[in-house]
């Protein structure tokens, strides 16, 4: 069986490829990728998630929330009604740094519920790795490394 790694192979661009005539973004985000810490993940994407709560049916092991008028209030308050939730989180958006997540953030942060940056893996996806290696080819030589 063909490893699905092998099906998409990061281009071989030559020396200067990255380095002459690309985007100076390219450049920074290449270099993010080579000095930022990985968190002990291969293939890191980092993503940005926010806290969602779903209402669940009667009997799943969740919490409870009093709610009156949309609002959410202390238990028993009167004519408020109860709901039981579960709080799981939500990827909103995945970049190649921890900094494409800082800046989203600091752009649309204030609409999200307790954001988060976390990391996950672009394991089993040879196109995203595809990309994330040739990145990380061309700045070593763009650099000399």
């Amino acid at each position: 069986m063909k490893n699905p790694k092998d099906s998409i192979e990061a281009p071989d661009c030559g020396r200067s490829s990255l380095a002459l005539g690309s985007p100076p973004f390219l450049l920074e985000i290449a270099a993010r990728l080579r000095t930022q810490d990985n968190r002990i993940t291969e293939n890191p994407m980092f993503c940005v998630q926010t806290k969602k709560r779903d209402v669940v049916p009667e009997g799943f092991s969740c919490d409870s929330v009093w709610v009156l008028d949309g609002e959410e209030v202390d238990e028993g308050t009167e004519g408020a009604e109860e709901y039981n939730i579960r709080e799981r989180w939500e990827t909103v958006m995945v970049a190649f740094t921890e900094e494409g997540c800082k800046e989203y953030l600091r752009q649309n942060g204030h609409n999200l519920s307790e954001p988060r940056i976390y990391v996950e893996s672009f394991n089993r996806c040879p196109e995203m790795i595809a990309i994330r290696e040739w990145l990380l080819a061309n700045t070593k030589s763009s650099h000399g490394a």
